[in-house]
């Protein structure tokens, strides 16, 4: 599970620098990225991706809007249902930059169901 974890984090350190790099070519604004997170503050697993998500993000170049779904302690399909469609209004009126999810119901249930034809523009 640690090297799952792991491997998620690398993955979204990589795709962040990624979009830093393309950022810095852009103007100087600070650029709104939404991110997602499955579960709850205080789930350990949680805690640390968005740390380090976070940690790693220069302050003054991003606007970090972070969300939970809270699919750990509610995980019932109406619940989660019903949370992804909250999230996604949020996301429509924010007009990130970039969105960034973590772990599988906010692919799942966010995601998946909404964003496979498009590339973040809303």
């Amino acid at each position: 599970m640690r090297s799952i974890q792991l491997a998620g984090i690398l993955f979204i350190s990589m795709f962040v620098l990624t979009f830093f790099q393309s950022c810095r070519q852009q103007e100087q604004s600070k650029k709104k990225i939404v991110y997602v997170n499955s579960y709850h503050r205080g789930h350990p697993p949680s805690d640390e991706i968005t740390a380090g998500f976070i940690k790693n993000l220069p302050a003054d170049s991003f606007e970090i809007i972070a969300y939970f779904m809270d699919t750990k302690r509610n995980p019932s399909q109406e619940y989660i249902e019903n949370r992804a469609a909250e999230l996604l209004d949020s996301i429509k009126e924010i007009k990130p930059d970039l969105l960034v999810v973590s772990d599988d119901n906010a692919v799942k249930y966010l995601v998946e169901p909404n964003f496979q034809e498009k590339t973040i523009y809303l």
